[in-house]
């Protein structure tokens, strides 16, 4: 019978714990601080036409890469040294970074035929 005494008054501070600490956290540390609110624009008009106009500028590599990864180019195929045929997107190249050097070595005619097809593209 202690023991749920006990219990009952760890559950009791628990929660007036709980409550305080709560309404603590409301009125000091979720509210809006006045001071600490920053300016919507900090630049003059002119500087902020530029800032908008140099946006898509600062996307320009993501979209290179993903319109050269979704684009309709005809993948090369290479026969590995263990003997399997397999097509060559462009998105495999990161793959190098963690190749064994037997790996690397199909590498090589891979790049090759890549290269020869964006020749024969171009």
């Amino acid at each position: 019978m202690p023991a749920l005494y006990l219990v009952i008054v760890a559950a009791l501070v628990a929660l007036i714990g709980y409550r305080t600490y709560g309404a603590f956290l409301a009125a000091r540390v979720a509210t809006l601080d006045d001071l600490r609110r920053t300016p919507a624009h900090t630049l003059g008009d002119a500087e902020e036409r530029i800032l908008a106009a140099a946006g898509p500028l600062s996307g320009a590599p993501a979209d290179i890469y993903t319109i050269l990864s979704n684009a309709d180019f005809p993948y090369p195929t290479v026969t590995l040294s263990d003997g399997r045929t397999v097509a060559v997107p462009l998105a495999w190249f990161p793959r190098l970074l963690r190749a064994t050097q037997r790996q690397r070595g199909d590498w090589e005619p891979v790049i090759q035929a890549v290269a020869a097809e964006l020749e024969r593209l171009s």
